[in-house]
């Protein structure tokens, strides 16, 4: 009996987790406003709407910005995995401070590989 009893916060979290979605989405759609016309209903990306642009091949697309967002989740991702070394730094001793050491290498690597490729230089 003790066990299940443990277990019940968990599955409570586990279906107000999957309720809340759908009561925003419920919410949204009975208190939002419903004043739907042709603009709002276009593709939009990026503050352009598609139908803007009467030859999409024509044009370069702009990729700079997509570039630093996709290396902003990297580094942050990486980056997540000091969180646990720091904490356990002192378990980990001085064979755990030089594997965080090239891990920290290979990441500043790649930063400066990006910035070598002109990737955060802005026009």
């Amino acid at each position: 009996m003790q066990s299940t009893i443990s277990y019940i916060p968990l599955l409570m979290t586990m279906v107000f987790a999957c309720a809340v979605p759908f009561i925003l989405i419920a919410a949204d759609y009975l208190l939002g406003p419903k004043r739907p016309d042709a603009r709002k209903q276009t593709t939009y990306e990026c503050g352009f709407t598609f139908e803007e642009y009467e030859d999409t091949y024509s044009d370069r697309l702009y990729v700079r910005f997509i570039t630093v967002a996709m290396l902003f989740i990297l580094f942050d991702v990486e980056a997540i995995f000091l969180f646990p070394w720091a904490v356990s730094f002192k378990e980990f001793g001085l064979e755990g401070f030089i594997e965080m050491l090239f891990f920290a290498a290979v990441l500043l690597l790649g930063l400066y590989y990006a910035a070598k490729k002109g990737v955060f230089e802005w026009d």
